[in-house]
């Protein structure tokens, strides 16, 4: 994409018209009020020479302007669309909005194709949109939306595919004083998506690395949304709704978005290093939180300063809710604290400075604690007694952050008395939460970003099999009774019943344990031959085999599996399985993008990992070689794209080794 998609010299509207309350006149309306310095030009099919919209002479078409616009915005009803696409682009026009809605999100296949057949034949041109709100940014600036209001210059980047959101944020923007770099309405993305808002030389260039924010109902190209978050060094964060079903159905009808599976793509914005907001109140106080602090940085060990005990309490419980630590104070700083502040302040962190602080003992306590080295960041609390000094206490906090340049953020609690004073900590460039858990959660999202190394890959080798990864139980084809006797490993055997349509064989009775005699043997063949000829008469193409299997004494019942997800790829799933499952629930997911590294990071701060770690005097296994094995199985789907399933239950510990002990293959 050109930089003169978002920086246009000139920009044409078509549809716009003299009716204030159209969108076509709002548009117009709103270039002119953004500070936009380039030309405009209303296009209304009934314009003649004397036609004037707001305070520009409108053209019947395109081509009769005398310049072809670099920028041309469509809010025309949806039938027109494509021929105005065509003749725009036939006089030179590269770039496109188009507003109008109308296309997949309802349905209409028709429309929608004719967009898709534009894009195919004139892959050189560039659109946002259809059914979107348009874009604003602030740096140009330009606003090419029918939004209400112009933001002012910020660091932070909006994304969205819903343009109701962009306008219920930016509203929010201007309650709280928030500035923004860019505000674009995504719309259906039949050409322009997030992808291209990831490319290091848009995001570098443009937005100076700074924060960027998105809602997404869908994803363009998973695979490579992920590729291009982990090159990027600022902080992402992503809304995506659908966790359930019926969500998913509510998304289809709005931009026309199919869903992955959730927790596939909660595992994918963790490898990727993106932050996962999961409402607007996690968009709001990240917004917060990354409009003063941009960027990631080590905020690891917190300090609290409260002039009351219980909110500080409260606070040190979310710090340990969210992995952060309660700064262990040197003795200097407490003495110094000690010396100043009333016998009865907590001089130990939490901090508490008592209910009658006035600001210069806030300040105090604050610009001693900012001054120990073992702090990184400090959150300020204050609950509103009758002497405090609220405005007071906000100039003491911003100077004080700003002479010790550590991460400062605040939480005044209450209402009326409190409400009008955030508007100081926020233009004293002070993050504010309306509670200390909110302030603690958006403060653990400021630690350094960490996603996958992109130089720790493992060279797995080429044409690897199940066999090469796990062991395997010794095993025999039985196709006649004189089998049964010719298979002898030592102690117990399993007989199977084999079938591509027969998934899960052990609900259906197709398994067979503890076979320690002939005699044994030879009733379970001929169970399972029964089950087979039963299974053939319900089904005439039903094919089986029977295989009979040393049958191995598992210590520790795991299961992995492999799939490959629509969107973002090859997927292995490991975890407990046998009489853990329920008791320790943490499937774990590794998509394609994760390194060896990560994978045995995870395992390995799991429950399922301390146990193979060798809890309680157990025999472990060798996490190293899992870490690998689960490479191993994201190889195998990419060299055979005949498989679409890998499901190995039980994976088996058997004396500190893993077993493959029934492999299914679809």
């Amino acid at each position: 994409m050109t930089s003169s998609f978002f920086s246009p010299k000139s920009v044409a509207v078509i549809g716009a018209s003299t009716n204030p309350k159209k969108l076509g006149y709002m548009i117009i309306d709103n270039l002119k009020n953004s500070g936009y310095t380039g030309r405009i030009y209303p296009i209304n099919s009934k314009a003649d020479e004397n036609t004037i919209i707001i305070q520009y002479k409108a053209y019947s078409s395109v081509s009769s302007i005398h310049e072809i616009p670099e920028l041309v915005i469509i809010s025309i009803p949806t039938d027109f669309v494509f021929d105005e696409l065509m003749k725009s682009y036939a006089f030179g026009v590269k770039n496109f909005v188009i507003i109008t809605a109308g296309f997949k999100e309802i349905g209409n296949d028709n429309a929608e194709k004719l967009i898709n057949q534009f894009i195919s034949i004139h892959p050189d041109a560039n659109i946002l949109g259809p059914n979107c709100l348009g874009y604003i940014d602030t740096q140009t600036p330009i606003n090419a939306s029918f939004a209400a209001s112009m933001p002012m210059k910020g660091n932070i980047s909006f994304y969205s595919q819903s343009g109701a959101l962009c306008t219920a944020i930016l509203d929010w923007s201007d309650k709280v004083g928030m500035g923004f770099s860019k505000f674009v309405s995504l719309g259906n993305k039949n050409q322009i998506s997030e992808n291209i808002f990831l490319d290091s030389n848009f995001i570098n260039s443009n937005d100076n690395a700074k924060p960027s924010f998105f809602y997404l109902e869908s994803f363009k190209d998973g695979k490579e949304f992920v590729n291009k978050a982990k090159k990027v060094k600022s902080p992402l964060v992503i809304l995506h709704p659908g966790r359930y079903s019926e969500t998913a159905a509510a998304m289809q009808s709005h931009t026309g978005s199919m869903a992955s599976n959730d927790r596939v793509i909660s595992e994918a914005l963790d490898e990727a290093g993106i932050i996962r907001a999961y409402g607007l109140e996690d968009i709001m106080d990240l917004m917060m939180i990354f409009n003063f602090y941009p960027s990631f940085r080590k905020v690891q060990r917190v300090a609290i300063v409260s002039n009351a005990g219980g909110p500080g309490i409260i606070t040190t419980d979310c710090i340990k809710d969210y992995k952060l630590e309660l700064s262990q104070l040197n003795d200097n700083t407490k003495r110094i604290l000690s010396e100043r502040l009333p016998k009865t302040a907590n001089i130990h962190n939490p901090i508490d400075v008592v209910g009658d602080a006035m600001a210069d003992r806030y300040g105090y306590a604050l610009d001693t604690v900012l001054a120990d080295e073992n702090v990184d960041a400090v959150i300020v609390l204050l609950t509103p007694q009758a002497m405090t000094q609220i405005d007071l206490t906000a100039e003491f906090i911003q100077r004080l952050a700003k002479q010790h340049n550590k991460v400062v953020v605040a939480s005044f609690m209450g209402g009326k008395r409190v409400d009008k004073y955030e508007q100081y900590l926020f233009s004293y460039g002070i993050p504010y939460f309306d509670y200390p858990e909110r302030a603690v959660w958006a403060l653990s999202k400021l630690n350094l970003k960490e996603s996958n190394n992109l130089n720790s890959q493992v060279n797995i080798p080429d044409n690897v099999s199940i066999e090469n990864i796990f062991k395997t139980p010794s095993e025999k084809d039985i196709t006649n009774e004189q089998d049964l006797y010719s298979f002898i490993p030592e102690g117990k055997i399993v007989m199977k019943l084999i079938s591509d349509q027969m998934w899960h064989k052990s609900d259906t009775g197709g398994v067979k344990l503890h076979l320690d005699s002939n005699e044994k043997r030879l009733h379970a063949y001929k169970e399972l031959i029964q089950l087979g000829e039963d299974q053939k008469k319900e089904n005439s193409n039903f094919e089986y085999k029977i295989l009979m299997q040393e049958m191995v004494k598992i210590d520790i019942e795991l299961f992995i599996g492999a799939k490959r997800d629509s969107n973002f790829g090859n997927v292995v799933a490991f975890g407990m399985g046998g009489i853990y499952a329920n008791i320790i629930d943490e499937n774990m997911l590794f998509l394609s993008f994760a390194d060896k590294d990560y994978i045995k990071n995870k395992i390995l701060n799991s429950k399922t990992g301390q146990i193979l770690n060798g809890a309680r005097g157990q025999k472990g296994i060798d996490i190293d070689s899992l870490a690998d094995s689960i490479l191993s199985l994201h190889k195998i789907l990419s060299e055979h794209p005949e498989i679409s399933d890998i499901d190995i239950n039980p994976l088996g510990v058997v004396n500190g080794e893993l077993y493959a002990v029934d492999i299914k293959i679809k």
